[in-house]
């Protein structure tokens, strides 16, 4: 189901919602007055945003399919709506991000990501090489680096040189800040020594805004931060502004995809480390093979390999009764090539408990 605002009354909860009305609303044909101009009444969005989600609960519409039928539109109308679905996603995953950082760190809770982090910073220490692709729209993996200094002591490969936006409190396009050059260098990585290398091959809750010949970053892994910089309104995303684009993509084939090389870039980098990994670690698994574009990276790594990998699997059998469980390990199976070790099989969860695990299958402890 569409993931929509927290109850609170926030700066980005309603302008989420007014995202997301105008992207269902345009989706759907419903009707209702035009979300895309400069003031909208409160009332407006409520009524709007509750109308497109009355429709996706009654016909079980997948995120997925709202991406689908926008991108079958006419460019002209679908363009905006798809893009404001996509900054729809980028304003839950920041909302996710904020509460990460709202607990109360002075007392020790278990937490996967920290204990993620430490272990790279393990295997980083034993001279291994390590990749991390990262499917998820969010940046809580990143920040758990720079806010836990004393588990981890290396920095992010992101592949390319980063420009960051500045902040703006004026309210200025976003396109005029490039324009202006009002960039702020990201946060300094260049004193660690080990470096592990990030990949995002759907892109995160930054912004990537493209000027004549570069591409320009505001938030998420980017700069390590997270916060991001998005639209004022709707009517400054048009068919033709690069400046506004959100670098989320959705797991589905999109004509909007190659429209950047940021995209073929990272796409790159992921069939690379499929090809030149010898210990693949899977954690979590929801695609079961509705992201079709990447099955020809997996079909091409799998005969470029001179061996198989190690595959060691980190998941939770949501129902044992439907088979969920064994349908991971079938697809993961067909994915890699490979067959999946009792040892290398962990279905309680991604936990503290199941990254230790994982350190002791590689390190011997």
């Amino acid at each position: 189901m569409l993931a929509h605002a927290s109850e609170r009354q926030d700066r980005y909860g309603q302008k989420q919602r007014l995202f997301l009305a105008c992207a269902l609303q345009k989706a759907y044909g419903l009707p209702g007055p035009d979300l895309t101009g400069g003031r909208i009444r409160d009332e407006d969005i409520a009524q709007q945003f509750d109308a497109g989600q009355q429709h996706v609960k009654k016909h079980l519409t997948s995120l997925t399919a709202v991406f689908e039928r926008l991108e079958n539109q006419d460019k002209e109308e679908g363009t905006r709506p798809y893009w404001a679905l996509t900054h729809a996603i980028a304003f839950f995953m920041l909302e996710m991000c904020l509460l990460v950082d709202k607990r109360n760190v002075e007392i020790p809770v278990p937490v996967p990501h920290a204990s993620l982090i430490r272990l790279i910073d393990r295997l980083l220490s034993h001279r291994y090489e390590v990749a991390v692709v990262d499917f998820n729209y969010d940046c809580v993996l990143e920040t758990e680096t720079w806010e836990r200094p004393s588990i981890a002591h290396f920095g992010w490969d992101c592949g390319r040189e980063r420009h960051v936006i500045a902040r703006d409190s004026e309210g200025t396009p976003l396109s005029e800040l490039v324009k202006r050059k009002r960039f702020q260098p990201p946060l300094d990585a260049g004193s660690f020594q080990a470096r592990a290398e990030l990949i995002k091959p759907h892109g995160d809750m930054c912004t990537f805004l493209r000027g004549s010949k570069e591409v320009y970053y505001r938030g998420g892994r980017h700069s390590h931060t997270t916060s991001a910089i998005f639209p004022a309104r709707l009517a400054d995303i048009s068919d033709d502004d690069w400046f506004v684009r959100s670098s989320i993509l959705p797991p589905s084939r999109s004509r909007y995809r190659h429209r950047a090389a940021f995209y073929e870039q990272e796409a790159s980098r992921f069939e690379n480390s499929l090809v030149g990994s010898d210990i693949i670690i899977v954690i979590g698994w929801s695609g079961m093979g509705a992201d079709d574009y990447y099955e020809p990276i997996f079909e091409r790594a799998r005969r470029t390999r001179s061996s198989r990998p190690r595959l060691v699997v980190i998941n939770k059998a949501l129902d044992d009764q439907r088979g969920h469980g064994e349908c991971v390990v079938r697809r993961l199976s067909e994915l890699f090539d490979v067959t999946i070790e009792p040892d290398d099989l962990l279905m309680d969860g991604f936990t503290e408990v199941s990254v230790r695990t994982v350190e002791g299958l590689l390190l011997g402890k």
